[in-house]
């Protein structure tokens, strides 16, 4: 009977001591996942901050263009304006001609 108990005890003992060991491996995984984590949310903040930079780019770009394409149309229409007094000059001079 005590030798029952003395093993009793060392099993106890040894469950114990498995237990802790087991407590400090899932710990252990725990910080490499948390790590892991905080890298991924790293690089997901740094692409985020690129890819936002990158539309801020796109929507300076876009302006530009816009004004570039209002300029070309004010220069189209002035452009016809002249075109349409030189005509309307021509049919004068052919009138009075």
């Amino acid at each position: 009977m005590r030798c029952r108990i003395i093993l009793s005890l060392l099993s106890l003992d040894e469950r114990i001591e498995a237990a802790g060991e087991e407590e400090q491996e899932a710990t252990r995984l725990s910080d490499i996942a948390n790590d892991h984590i905080s890298l991924w949310r790293r690089r997901a903040e740094k692409k985020v901050k690129e890819l936002e930079s990158e539309l801020d780019s796109l929507k300076a770009d876009s302006k530009n263009l816009e004004k570039e394409e209002a300029d070309a149309l004010k220069e189209i229409g002035e452009s016809r304006r002249q075109h349409l007094h030189y005509v309307e000059d021509e049919l004068e001079e052919n009138k009075l001609g």
